[in-house]
């Protein structure tokens, strides 16, 4: 009787086990999902020219480009003698003056010749990223000297990476234009009509393009029309956002020139019987932290 009282014992302890274990598989998980969401606003890259005027009674400042031969002293540092009289002989009744016979390289007013023969002046599209400096009656030896404001009107630090000249078609390259890096500061010369290749001039303003003995081959003295200069400028300079209200020490803007001499190869009537003598200057701005030296 004790063995069988035993035995029913030992089932019943294996039946409850089965069953709690059968219970336990029932029961849900009870869980709670934490999410991560990002929003990322990125900022903008946005180099334009500036054409921003503010300050008030003797203390205003003037962004917009200009030149020494407009008949306008936008300056008093820069064109103190586009004064809009000429001596002698005054080609155009306004915006006009006295014709520059020197660049006015480094902030330097231009000597002024006794003659109002050509005229330049300057003007920007409706995006605010093109220049265009316009040059009519240029006779060789003729200076013309643009200034303009470069301002951030975007939210990124911008550094200036590089700037490059473009030509025209370069006969001797197989097609296409020609593109020439180039650093500030630096005189060049240039042969819009593509019969010789463009040349970093080392002698400066000083040293006619005809007359460099050091220019690549193939090289034709009389080919080269322009010579250009890039200043007032350096590279890996920083223009940092403007403000609500745009200052003249904000660091927002830089201020910067690019002269234009007309070289004993230009040729007559260029722009009215035949094509102008056409380049472009352009610079690239990049974000502050994308900058390479060197490159």
């Amino acid at each position: 009787m004790k063995q069988l009282g035993f035995a029913k014992v030992g089932i019943i302890v294996m039946v409850l086990t089965s069953a709690v274990a059968a219970i336990g598989m029932g029961f849900g998980l009870w869980a709670q999902v934490l999410s991560i969401q990002g929003i990322v606003e990125t900022g903008s890259v946005d180099a334009q020219f500036s054409n921003e005027t503010y300050g008030v009674g003797y203390e205003i400042f003037d962004e917009a480009p200009f030149t020494n031969d407009d008949g306008r002293p936008n300056n008093p540092m820069k064109d103190p003698f586009d004064d809009n009289q000429g001596e002698i002989y005054d080609a155009w009744p306004e915006d006009s003056s006295r014709d520059p016979v020197e660049p006015g390289m480094l902030g330097s007013p231009a000597e002024r010749s006794d003659k109002d023969v050509a005229r330049c002046w300057v003007e920007k599209d409706e995006g605010e990223t093109v220049l265009t400096v316009y040059v009519e009656d240029a006779y060789p030896s003729y200076w013309c000297t643009a200034w303009f404001h470069v301002r951030n009107r975007g939210s990124v630090p911008l550094k200036l990476q590089s700037a490059a000249l473009l030509g025209g078609y370069y006969k001797n390259t197989g097609g296409g234009e020609w593109w020439e890096p180039i650093n500030p500061s630096e005189w060049w010369c240039i042969d819009t009509e593509g019969i010789s290749p463009p040349f970093r001039n080392t002698g400066g303003p000083d040293e006619p393009c005809e007359e460099k003995p050091t220019a690549p081959e193939p090289y034709n003295p009389a080919a080269y029309d322009l010579m250009i200069h890039l200043s007032e400028l350096e590279l890996g300079v920083q223009i940092d956002p403007t403000g609500p209200e745009p200052d003249p020490f904000d660091g927002a803007h830089v201020q910067g020139n690019v002269d234009i001499h007309v070289e004993q190869g230009a040729a007559q009537g260029a722009g009215e019987a035949g094509p102008p003598l056409f380049f472009d200057l352009e610079m690239l701005w990049v974000q502050w932290n994308e900058y390479v030296e060197g490159e």
